[in-house]
């Protein structure tokens, strides 16, 4: 018998990248099966069985989810999340973290809860007024030994598919079809006048709609950009730097 042939570590690596390949070209065959649905803790956990080590994954994560967010902001007209971040030059302690906590509904003006946790604040808006709102802000400060951390979020989706959703639903569709079909074939009997309202009046909704959601997006992210500095002013107040 012949000894097995031994592979080092760039051999390994050609060898389960084209595996890889391959395991996606017979998934590509296959039907389709029911969408499931991994978190990033589970794909690591996965990728971890093949070799490949967590901070590849976020890498890979993270780049994807930019593709994702820069293909939606080209068709939106302005992205879908929004970030702000600031800093200051020393650490608070988690008693100003703790007081801030409880200021940050008003600097908001929005219904919210979070923690502070080993030098770290998590706060978000409440689900429902961020469903009914459009706008989901999550505000993260972490402390350091020499620096805190501040950065706001904010999450467009729900605010983006309610303008588009309501306005070409309801003038795209509902006007360019009901009208478009119901004029154009039936009191005309002109196919291409229905063909052309029924196009002519989606093309414009979706024009109104984005310049609708445009223009909601730049003024959250200047109340964004103004979170920020608040809490930075905020945290420089009331917890100043201790003098020798």
């Amino acid at each position: 018998m012949h000894p097995e042939p031994g592979y080092d570590e760039r051999a390994l690596a050609r060898i389960l990248r084209r595996g890889a390949e391959l395991e996606a070209e017979i998934h590509r065959q296959l039907p389709a099966p029911h969408a499931a649905s991994y978190t990033l803790e589970d794909i690591t956990a996965i990728a971890r069985e093949a070799g490949i080590s967590a901070e590849s994954v976020r890498r890979a994560a993270a780049e994807f989810a930019s593709e994702r967010e820069r293909t939606a902001h080209r068709f939106l007209g302005a992205p879908t999340r929004l970030e702000a971040a600031r800093s200051l030059p020393r650490a608070v302690s988690e008693s100003a973290l703790e007081d801030l906590l409880d200021a940050l509904p008003s600097l908001v003006r929005m219904k919210g809860g979070g923690r502070v946790r080993r030098g770290t604040l998590h706060w978000t808006v409440d689900s429902y007024e961020a469903s009914q709102t459009g706008k989901d802000i999550a505000v993260e400060i972490r402390a350091h030994e020499a620096t805190t951390e501040i950065c706001a979020r904010g999450n467009l989706t729900a605010l983006a598919i309610g303008s588009y959703g309501g306005i070409m639903g309801g003038l795209g569709l509902g006007v360019g079809l009901g009208v478009g079909l119901g004029v154009g074939l039936g009191a005309l009997a002109s196919p291409l006048f229905a063909l052309a309202f029924s196009c002519g009046t989606l093309g414009a909704s979706y024009l109104l709609a984005r310049a609708r959601y445009v223009g909601a997006s730049k003024t959250i992210r200047r109340s964004v950009e103004a979170l920020v500095d608040q809490i930075r002013d905020e945290l420089d107040c009331d917890d100043p730097p201790a003098h020798e």
